[in-house]
């Protein structure tokens, strides 16, 4: 499977530059950290530097995880995709100041900015949506020390990503041809759906013997998971387990 990562970056060089790019307006959005209250003009300027940092991130994930996902045992891609969290990790952190500075702004004050400028508009529902969870979101230094901690919540679901991908060992199928192919978990899919109901039983036997024989690992990262849930959900003050997933 290939993918044309062209459509998001034309060479490595534009890659590069846009993870410059993403570094420098995340130095201006720490100059905005304890300024939000003082003026429209401030929050929307914030804002917009959130804004450009947001899309930038959203190209530089699209791009590594794509690049890893060809081949989650090449170690470049490897090398690359760790890079890229390491970013997150750092936008995670550099903006975790916004919201808790947003909810404990004067509510009147706050609605006041967003009449009076116009370009806070386009932000409008986003600050909505802030205001609606008030009451989950933590002060500045808990949210602050929460986010360093990005790239450490998201183990259980990487070590998944690299068991399954890669030190899996489906085995052999016999394709409507009769020609014996590796099955894998890219390749899964295009098995199932075949007009032959015998590739679709191999196909599945293969798939749920393999994942059998790690039951007790895939137990525990999806208890490690969990565990996670439950405490931020503690955290935030959420009764209601799944409400985590509604909060994120």
């Amino acid at each position: 499977m290939e993918w044309n990562l062209k459509d998001i970056f034309e060479s490595e060089e534009a890659f590069k530059d846009c993870k410059n790019a993403l570094d420098d307006v995340l130095v201006e959005i720490e100059k905005y950290q304890g300024k939000l209250g003082e003026s429209s003009e401030m929050l929307c300027a914030c804002y917009g530097m959130y804004e450009k940092a947001l899309e930038f991130c959203g190209k530089i994930y699209a791009y590594g995880m794509l690049k890893y996902h060809l081949d989650m045992a090449n170690q470049d891609s490897i090398r690359l995709f760790k890079e890229v969290e390491s970013l997150e990790a750092r936008f995670s952190q550099v903006v975790s100041f916004m919201v808790p500075e947003i909810t404990e702004m004067d509510e009147k004050v706050l609605r006041k900015f967003m009449a009076e400028n116009s370009n806070l508009s386009r932000y409008k529902r986003m600050i909505e949506k802030i205001l609606e969870k008030k009451k989950h979101v933590l002060g500045k230094a808990e949210e602050g020390f929460l986010s360093q901690f990005s790239e450490v919540f998201a183990n259980s679901e990487n070590t998944f990503d690299i068991l399954t991908n890669t030190e899996f060992k489906f085995g052999e199928i016999l394709d409507e041809n009769g020609n014996k192919i590796e099955m894998t978990d890219g390749t899964y899919t295009k098995f199932l759906h075949s007009k032959k109901e015998e590739i679709r039983r191999q196909a599945f036997d293969l798939m749920y013997d393999q994942y059998s024989q790690f039951k007790n690992t895939i137990t525990e990262l999806y208890l490690a998971r969990v565990k996670q849930y439950t405490i931020m959900s503690k955290l935030r003050k959420i009764s209601v387990f799944f409400g985590k997933c509604s909060f994120t």
